[in-house]
């Protein structure tokens, strides 16, 4: 899915931080929630979205609008080759 580019890919747990280690990032919403981050003003994210950061914050939360029956999203990585 990735070209020219190194990336990784990692389920999202409900409120957990977590800290990319790329110069860019996003998250694919299985579910409604709250997404927070250093730097970032909460944003509201319906589900099916996918929310990029370019450049990646240093850490994001997302929180699910509702308690979450599995799933909430995954949590994506990507640096370009070079960079």
């Amino acid at each position: 899915m990735l070209r020219n580019a190194n990336g990784s890919m990692q389920c999202a747990a409900d409120g957990l931080a977590w800290s990319p280690q790329a110069t860019r990032c996003g998250l694919f919403s299985a579910v409604a929630g709250l997404c927070e981050g250093e730097g970032l003003d909460g944003v509201e994210v319906p589900a099916y979205v996918l929310l990029w950061f370019d450049p990646a914050p240093p850490a994001l939360r997302f929180t699910a609008a509702q308690r979450p029956a599995g799933l909430i999203g995954w949590w994506l990585a990507a640096t370009p080759r070079g960079s």
